[in-house]
């Protein structure tokens, strides 16, 4: 599915898909080489889920400063207008799928 240009992100990452988008939520596959950054943004309406499926991820938010580093088979939400950043700093690449919608969702 190709994004419309005012959805494509504004950096570069070694790859993504998106594996499923509607009105209410998308999910996407992103894979970074390391040392790759998403860099510092924020969603206004949207929960963001990341789920760590290789390597590691460092989350950070601000303004809380909390840096969260997650690894294989660990989840991370980040509620609506929270500014944060995901960087892959180890060696290894790392895949995750990241599920946003317009709704919280509760992946117990």
């Amino acid at each position: 599915m190709q994004q419309p240009a005012s959805d494509r992100p504004r950096y570069t990452v070694k790859h993504t898909k998106t594996i499923m988008a509607d009105p209410l939520i998308r999910a996407r596959l992103f894979t970074l080489a390391p040392q790759e950054v998403i860099p510092w943004h924020r969603h206004s309406e949207v929960t963001d889920h990341y789920f760590v499926l290789e390597g590691n991820l460092t989350v950070e938010m601000r303004p809380t400063n909390l840096c969260q580093e997650l690894n294989i088979g660990e989840h991370f939400q980040i509620m609506p207008g929270t500014d944060h950043k995901l960087a892959k700093p180890r060696r290894e690449r790392w895949s995750i799928p990241a599920l946003a919608g317009c709704r919280t969702i509760r992946l117990d």
